[in-house]
């Protein structure tokens, strides 16, 4: 397959992704939320949300990252000193400790300095990135009352703007190039480490950032096993094989899941395609405005259900989804906003990724697409053919 321009252009060193004016919408919604709930702060932990407010990006999150917000006045970053030209760089207040310091200590500290050493501070407590030790400490240390605040600060993020939504199409583009270029590549007796390969170095030199996730690449009988990736397999005659990655932009993540299979596809393996294809055309027509995510799920699931009855094809059908956007390791996931209880109502620039796919005794089969919610509908990211592909000798 020949290079494409992508249109996508290299980034300056220490630029921020968006317009001041975006920051400052954000800053102001989340505030809004804050003073529902009668908060005069917030400890964010999680990357996604410091760099959805700030635009503030390292790979260095394996460190412990705090941003504190206050209801009124500039948010401080207190993060690992090796961080602080980061902070710096994009206009951030920051505190930082040095290599065995102490972060809770600095923490508390710049709670206080703040302003917030009483009162009502919200702390995502379900988040990834802040321990239950560190937790206890900081409820131990300060003054303030600690308020979990679930899903506060994720659920500003699920609704994109325009220029959100610009760079999730950029990762689409990457992500629809390089699946084509594997479905290329898929050929009998290919080994899963060059498929792999073929997924991180073209996404990178299409103008991905690094990985949230993966990628997937499964053949035979481990393609069963949910999210364990190459081994150094082949891909052999009467195998089915998983492929999945996400192209990222700006950390914005566009996922795209296909399959192959080494033959024919017919039987079971066929009437299960093309209910996983009905499911998702399914999506197509029930995804828009003001629909919930369970009667987005109950259409995909009744259309592919009643393919599989009308062929007496027995299989577990699994459609879903969940928001996506800003994603760092370990998953390029948001919320689970496409299931079989969510109540969750879309709204136009909302996406996420519908999945859709079967699973049989020894393969499963299916498709994926990024979905935009539009002002009257919805529109698929995802170009490509929703597959399988059949590979044969």
């Amino acid at each position: 397959m020949t290079e494409i321009d992508t249109g996508i252009a290299d980034v300056p060193a220490y630029d921020i992704p968006f317009d001041r004016a975006e920051y400052d919408a954000r800053i102001h919604r989340l505030r809004l939320a804050m003073e529902a709930e009668r908060l005069d702060g917030l400890i964010l932990t999680e990357p996604s949300d410091i760099y959805y407010l700030s635009g503030y990006d390292t790979q260095g999150f394996w460190a412990y990252q705090a941003m504190i917000a206050p209801a009124d006045g500039p948010l401080t970053l207190v993060c690992f000193v090796e961080e602080v030209l980061h902070a710096e760089a994009r206009g951030l207040q920051h505190a930082g400790y040095a290599f065995g310091g102490d972060h809770i200590r600095m923490t508390v500290e710049t709670v206080e300095r703040c302003g917030l050493g009483k009162g009502r501070i919200g702390v995502d407590v379900w988040g990834r990135y802040l321990p239950a030790g560190v937790f206890r400490e900081l409820e131990r240390a300060l003054s303030a009352e600690l308020v979990d605040i679930g899903r506060m600060a994720e659920e500003q993020r699920l609704v994109k703007s325009p220029a959100e939504v610009a760079y999730m199409r950029e990762a689409a583009a990457v992500s629809n190039e390089v699946m084509g270029r594997v479905y290329e590549a898929m050929r009998i007796g290919v080994n899963d480490r060059e498929i792999a390969s073929i997924f991180s170095s073209d996404s990178i030199r299409l103008g991905s950032d690094y990985f949230a996730m993966g990628p997937y690449v499964r053949f035979g009988p481990t393609m069963v096993e949910g999210h364990l990736t190459w081994q150094g397999r082949t891909f052999e005659p009467g195998h089915v094989a998983e492929l999945e990655v996400a192209a990222v932009r700006r950390r914005y993540n566009a996922p795209i899941l296909r399959y192959a299979a080494a033959g024919p596809i017919e039987g079971d393996l066929a009437v299960c395609a093309e209910a996983a294809r009905l499911g998702m055309e399914a999506v197509r027509g029930a995804a828009r405005p003001g629909a919930a995510g369970r009667e987005v799920r109950r259409a995909a699931y009744d259309a592919g259900t009643e393919h599989l009855r009308a062929e007496g094809v027995d299989a577990a059908y699994l459609p879903g989804g969940y928001s996506v956007g800003i994603g760092y390791p370990p998953d390029w996931t948001e919320a689970d906003i496409i299931t079989a209880s969510s109540g969750y109502v879309l709204r136009p620039n909302v996406l996420f990724h519908m999945v859709s796919f079967f699973q049989l005794p020894s393969a499963r089969v299916g498709t994926s697409e990024v979905v935009l919610v539009t002002e009257d509908g919805c529109e698929f990211l995802n170009t490509l053919q929703p597959g399988p592909i059949a590979v044969r000798a």
